[in-house]
């Protein structure tokens, strides 16, 4: 998923999240429970549609109001949500789900039922949605005929799901996919009242009258666009006795100065801390930090910037980025350079560290090297029979301005014969601009949707929507074809065998340009505890958080 700024861990780090404070109130602390939570953002929602969101702070919201079949528990790993149960075929193909029969839908009081997940998840395959994360059905949920759907070849109803009866899902595979499961918390897996979408018509998920919740909270205040938007506490949720806030309040601020006179003057219970306040706050009793699972890089448009086709030209603009001097002069929040597609986060926690060794030697190629880099220029210039280079780089204006600006500084002292021109859109617009292919290179990043090295590799697949650049690499593209095939799939050596080399490729012929795997420093109230952070999929959850309050 494209970036988001998350929350908190510190006491508990587990396989894939931590828990901020968890399990320390007296009981008369717990009979003081309760509050509304106000936590900074610095990037809007960009959709409430889980077929059409694709950043992370729309998921965040997103899941605080609507459950799926599955929910991560404190480890990261599948709980029951809407499903209170599942069972798995012997040729781990076919998953049936039985689904709790006390789930309902807030505007229209109806239950959640099985055809509410047959009806969404075929229109997140459907043509006509056009989602952009249609492919987690097909690539890697490798649910039955979503492909030929997804090209046209095939009607959505035939996608292999079926409701068997109210309160029985059942969900048909091409091949086993061991993490599945887990998939299910992501938004593009939601269920649908199909009633209430299609009496919404265009207007859906544009305003809290045109949005569902069968989940902890309500969207209590919300346009498209709202710079501040408020939940409230579901009192019909499923699960509402695990609730204890009354409420969020959610507060786009993107200056740092801003945020920090809300923070002292207690209108904000949590705020994201940029580089030139981590050093002051590092000691802070409320200052934490903690990796985002999230993967910067410089995505390069190579279907309609014809120079970037040129591998030595690419290699130049790498090695002209001295990344780890950017780590400490520039970003000081513990982010970690970068020379790779997969981020060793995910190694670290999938206990796939052999792709990182196997593929350590090709490092140095894209490092920085200014003697390198130049001449890596000299060549690029001689094939391409040009004197000089000019190239806009697009970056989003509440996210890394400050890393755009050094890495400006960074290539055109290395390269003098190179122009960068910085050019910075608001989010909405930053991303259109990506997914129309309206720029030459951009400042972006991705995030671990789920607990597989694939997550990283997927979205260089040449027909994936999220391969902004449009680089293609058919022996890329058949590697992971074989990884996610139903002999990889039950020979777990043999699969990351296979995403080893798919990686390896990419490094080797630059895809994009990898830069560093992020890490966030924030500061949040003592009295706030039980916010839990997943840094694979959902970010924060708050259906544990309490906050203290005095009597």
């Amino acid at each position: 998923m494209n970036a988001i700024h998350r929350i908190i861990p510190c006491l508990l780090w587990s396989l894939f999240c931590c828990i901020l404070f968890t399990g320390c109130q007296t009981e008369s602390e717990e009979n003081m429970e309760g509050g509304i939570l106000d936590l900074q953002i610095e990037t809007n929602v960009q959709s409430m549609d889980p077929h059409k969101a694709i950043d992370g702070t729309s998921f965040e919201v997103i899941a605080c109001i609507t459950d799926g079949l599955t929910q991560p528990d404190t480890d990261g790993h599948a709980a029951p949500a809407i499903a209170k149960s599942w069972s798995i075929s012997a040729d781990g193909k076919v998953w049936t789900f039985h689904l709790r029969d006390n789930a309902t839908w807030s505007q229209t009081g109806s239950k959640v039922t099985a055809h509410d997940f047959v009806y969404a998840w075929q229109r997140a395959v459907a043509p006509d949605t056009a989602s952009n994360y249609a492919y987690m059905l097909s690539d890697i949920g490798q649910i039955v005929n979503a492909a030929d759907i997804i090209s046209g070849k095939k009607h959505p109803r035939t996608l292999g799901v079926e409701a068997p009866d109210d309160y029985t899902f059942v969900v048909h595979l091409n091949t086993p996919v061991a993490y599945f499961a887990d998939l299910l918390y992501l938004p593009i897996f939601y269920p649908m009242e199909q009633s209430f979408v299609e009496a919404c018509g265009s207007s859906y998920a544009t305003s809290h009258e045109t949005l569902q919740s069968n989940g902890a909270f309500l969207m209590e205040t919300y346009a498209r666009s709202s710079i501040d938007f408020s939940l409230i506490k579901n009192d019909t949720y499923w699960d509402a006795d695990r609730i204890h806030l009354k409420g969020i309040n959610y507060y786009l601020i993107q200056d740092s100065i801003q945020a920090l006179n809300a923070y002292r003057s207690d209108n904000l219970d949590y705020m994201v801390l940029s580089g030139e306040h981590i050093s002051a706050f590092s000691k802070d009793i409320n200052f934490h930090t903690f990796d985002t699972g999230y993967l910067w890089y410089l995505s390069l448009n190579m279907q309609d910037v014809p120079a970037l086709r040129n591998l030595n030209l690419r290699l130049a603009l790498s090695s002209a980025i001295d990344r780890e001097t950017m780590m400490v002069q520039t970003l000081q929040d513990g982010s970690k350079a970068s020379y790779f597609l997969i981020s060793d986060y995910i190694l670290n926690h999938t206990d796939s560290l052999d792709i990182r060794t196997a593929n350590e030697e090709y490092a140095p190629l894209i490092a920085y090297d200014i003697a390198k880099a130049q001449s890596y220029l000299e060549a690029a210039k001689n094939e391409l029979g040009v004197d000089s280079f000019a190239f806009d780089l697009l970056v989003d204006t509440t996210q890394e301005d400050t890393v755009a600006a050094y890495l400006q500084q960074q290539i055109e002292q290395t390269l003098p014969d190179v122009k960068i021109n910085i050019v910075s859109k608001v989010t909405r617009q930053a991303i259109q601009s990506l997914q129309d292919g309206t720029y030459e290179i951009a400042l972006t990043s991705w995030g671990a949707d789920y607990a597989d090295p694939s997550t990283y590799l997927n979205i260089l697949r040449s027909n994936n929507s999220t391969n902004y650049g449009r680089w293609s690499n058919a022996e890329f593209d058949a590697l992971l074809d074989r990884a996610s095939g139903e002999a990889a799939s039950v020979n777990d050596t043999l699969r990351l065998q296979l995403l080893q080399e798919a990686e390896a490729i990419a490094i080797k012929d630059l895809a994009v340009i990898p830069l560093y795997e992020k890490r966030t420093a924030i500061l949040v109230k003592d009295n706030v505890s039980g916010i839990v952070h997943h840094a694979i999929g959902l970010g924060n959850i708050f259906k544990d958080t309490i906050i203290s309050v005095t009597p």
